[in-house]
């Protein structure tokens, strides 16, 4: 069994720490813009601003961390099948 708020988190700090290094590629070494675009279509106000860094990490922590609850509730409903 999951724990899915435990999952959940995890993996919306990562993405989070992700859209970090995203935004470090981009506002420093002007590397991964096309990347930054499409997730700038995604995440409203994510770009290379510093409170575009904010927004992004917010959109994309909240984004994964319902994804993978959902993801995580029914790997453990699935498992209770049997």
């Amino acid at each position: 069994m999951l724990d899915e708020k435990r999952i959940a988190l995890a993996a919306g700090v990562s993405w989070a720490v992700f859209m970090l290094f995203l935004w470090t590629g981009v506002y420093f070494f002007n590397y991964g813009t096309e990347l930054m675009l499409v997730f700038s279509s995604i995440y409203l106000g994510f770009d290379a601003s510093m409170a575009g860094l904010l927004l992004g990490m917010i959109w994309g922590f909240v984004d994964i961390f319902i994804g993978a609850y959902i993801f995580a509730y029914i790997y453990n409903w699935l498992g209770k099948k049997k």
